[in-house]
């Protein structure tokens, strides 16, 4: 009888400190740090979200107020390329002193990995002034884009866009590698129902 408890007592007590070394060990590995590859691959993970354009419209920029001439129906589409989806659109808003201009550029991409696809660069600083406006964009995939110039109406010559704006001015793409390519353009507005929102 004996035998057979100190059996049970010494099996018992073997089990017990096996369970304890497991439990220990789990707790280990609990707190030890994770292997850097794995942790900094965590932590760069970006969270996929859809950004709307009303929603990135508002986010943080600077959009300096100031007085101008433009009428609101200057704002809208104006054509960056005989492609529709390639269009500035600018919005203005406010009155008096306080008219700040809005808006984003969006083009179809060309690059490798966004060939085909319809990149918007939202404004993120603009000017505006009794005639002349400026704004430059965000970056998106290494590129920006900065305008400097005038809304201006169609002259009477120009009978096939009688009484539609135009966007005049000077218009540059900038690259991150530092290299730019500006160029003069007169974009016309598009009618009414077709701007890119």
């Amino acid at each position: 009888m004996r035998r057979r408890e100190r059996r049970a007592c010494l099996a018992s007590s073997l089990l017990g400190g096996l369970a304890l070394r497991v439990v220990a060990g789990v707790l280990l590995l609990c707190f030890l740090p994770l292997p850097a590859r794995f942790a900094s691959a965590q932590q760069q993970a970006p969270s996929p979200r859809l950004q709307r354009r009303q929603q990135a419209l508002a986010e943080d920029g600077v959009f300096l107020p100031g007085r101008t001439n433009l009428p609101n129906e200057a704002s809208g589409a104006y054509a960056l390329s005989p492609n529709p989806a390639e269009v500035i659109e600018i919005i203005l808003n406010g009155e008096d002193d306080a008219v700040r201009l809005q808006g984003y550029l969006t083009r179809v991409g060309d690059g490798e990995s966004d060939r085909g696809a319809p990149l918007s660069f939202f404004f993120a600083r603009t000017t505006v002034g009794p005639t002349q406006l400026t704004f430059i964009t965000r970056q998106v995939h290494g590129i920006w884009w900065s305008f400097a110039g005038t809304i201006e109406r169609g002259s009477v010559e120009t009978s096939a866009q009688k009484g539609y704006y135009f966007l005049n001015g000077t218009l540059t793409e900038h690259f991150d590698t530092g290299q730019s390519a500006p160029r003069r353009v007169s974009l016309p507005l598009l009618p009414e129902g077709q701007s890119s929102q």
